[in-house]
């Protein structure tokens, strides 16, 4: 494991007390390469002016969406998707940058989402609460974005949650 370099920093007892957030049992050091490790993940959506929206908002705008604006919405991801790949994670494909994305969405919104690879196939869950056209959007971008790197097929889709499943070529 590397251990990076130690880099010490002066912050007045009240910082102290704001970045532990009240839990005394928290040590400084850790919480602040944390807020540091979330700065620098926060970077690239900076770059690109992705803005934040409150959940119950986005909700609200997702829910707005008939099928063909989950498709126009897919379609202006997908090129800001590749435009943040090049830019900030060339070494990455476009597969595992939209799963870089896709996981930051899902820790903001507090959705559950897991991922778990057997063999050749990957297995993908979120549970969102939220309404159908996010689960069709999910389920497009996934489909667009893994048309290159296997197959796709749907376990369970409804109004709270997508599960699917995806075949690698």
């Amino acid at each position: 494991m590397d251990t990076g370099k130690i880099v010490s920093v002066r912050i007045s007892q009240d910082m102290q007390k704001i970045l532990l957030d009240g839990d005394e049992n928290a040590r400084l050091g850790t919480r602040v390469q944390n807020i540091v490790q979330n700065h620098v993940n926060m970077k690239p959506f900076n770059d690109f002016k992705w803005m934040s929206l409150p959940k119950d908002a986005g909700f609200f705008l997702f829910s707005q969406l008939n099928d063909k604006g989950v498709n126009e919405f897919c379609d202006l991801l997908i090129d800001q998707i590749k435009k943040m790949q090049h830019a900030h994670f060339p070494e990455k494909s476009i597969w595992e940058t939209w799963i870089i994305i896709n996981n930051y969405w899902a820790q903001n919104i507090g959705c559950i989402f897991t991922q778990k690879k057997v063999g050749k196939e990957q297995y993908f869950f979120m549970e969102h609460m939220g309404n159908l056209a996010i689960s069709k959007f999910a389920f497009e971008m996934f489909k667009r974005i893994s048309k290159d790197f296997g197959s796709i097929r749907i376990k369970e889709m409804d109004e709270t949650k997508v599960s699917l499943v995806i075949t690698e070529f």
